[in-house]
């Protein structure tokens, strides 16, 4: 059973960063090439470094803020002629029913004011054509600027995602570090392999556990001598459950034992960018081979370049 003494021991080999290792943190280092079974480590925790990291997040965050700049104009103007398209049919429609309306009235005279009407809804009516047509031109634009908006800010939430993870890791075993150098540290550690040692023996001391797992009478040899009739298959599997019990009885005091108000710390540069408006969340498209396949088709329909 390995005891927080022959931990601290292992954690002393030091071991010369190079390439991407030289970027981590003191801490890292001492833990590089040990087992941490219980701390997750997420693929971009193993392949970027903090820098890397940030530095990805910063780019995605640019590319993601130009399309904004793009697709809003774009937006607010396809918005603005779909409104004045339809005032435009709604003035035509109600100055057509006006003449009509006066022209019965009038048995079928076609005053001045009759014919003025007619003109006006001429007018009403080529306005509502020209701008269907702007709109027919400007609507598959202003897809594609969203769509591609909306890829990069997926492409900007994974980053930030990814970013969060490895600097809360590396902030994690910052304050770690700090919090077990400490003075108060030493004395909570020179009281765990007591504690480690009653774990032990009252796990192999279970009647119920025992026997369920290894199919062991505990009163035969109580406490860890019982071990000597476990095979070493068995010793392993009981060594990890001890040393799950022993790792879960220190997160235990340590978090019931922390301060009541606790703020939870994140960096400035994780911080989220709300949507705009005009953006759309959701993929529509059914799928990411589809919304590229409608992609592909915007740019054949406007003759843009491959973005």
């Amino acid at each position: 059973m390995t005891t927080p003494t022959e931990n601290s021991q292992d954690t002393q080999t030091r071991t010369q960063p190079t390439g991407e290792t030289a970027a981590m943190t003191t801490t890292e280092t001492r833990l590089q090439g040990q087992r941490l079974d219980y701390l997750p480590q997420t693929s971009a925790i193993n392949a970027l470094t903090p820098e890397k990291a940030s530095a990805r997040l910063e780019q995605a965050r640019a590319d993601y803020l130009a399309q904004r700049e793009r697709l809003a104009p774009a937006a607010q103007e396809l918005e603005r002629l779909r409104k004045t398209r339809n005032a435009a049919e709604h003035q035509s429609r109600q100055t057509g029913e006006s003449w009509r309306k006066g022209f019965l009235e009038n048995f079928g005279k076609q005053g001045k004011g009759i014919r003025e009407q007619q003109k006006a809804e001429r007018e009403w009516r080529l306005e509502v054509e020209q701008t269907d047509a702007m709109i027919e031109l400007l609507a598959p634009q202003v897809e594609w600027l969203r769509l591609h908006t909306q890829v990069a800010r997926e492409q900007f939430q994974r980053a930030r995602r990814d970013a969060s993870e490895v600097m809360t890791q590396q902030m994690l075993l910052a304050a770690a570090e700090a919090l077990c150098q400490s003075e108060p540290a030493a004395a909570f550690y020179a009281t765990l392999p007591a504690l480690f040692g009653r774990i032990e023996t009252d796990l192999c001391n279970n009647a119920g556990y025992m026997a369920q797992h290894f199919q062991v009478d505990t009163t035969a040899e109580p406490g860890t001598v019982i071990k000597h009739q476990l095979s070493n298959q068995e010793t392993q599997h009981l060594d990890h459950e001890i040393r799950k019990r022993q790792y879960a009885a220190i997160g235990e005091m340590v978090w019931r034992l922390r301060p009541g108000k606790l703020d939870a710390t994140q960096p400035e540069t994780l911080a989220d960018i709300a949507p705009l408006t005009c953006e759309d969340g959701r993929n529509v498209y059914g799928g990411s081979l589809k919304r590229a396949q409608r992609l592909k088709e915007l740019q054949a329909l406007l003759e843009l370049p491959a973005h």
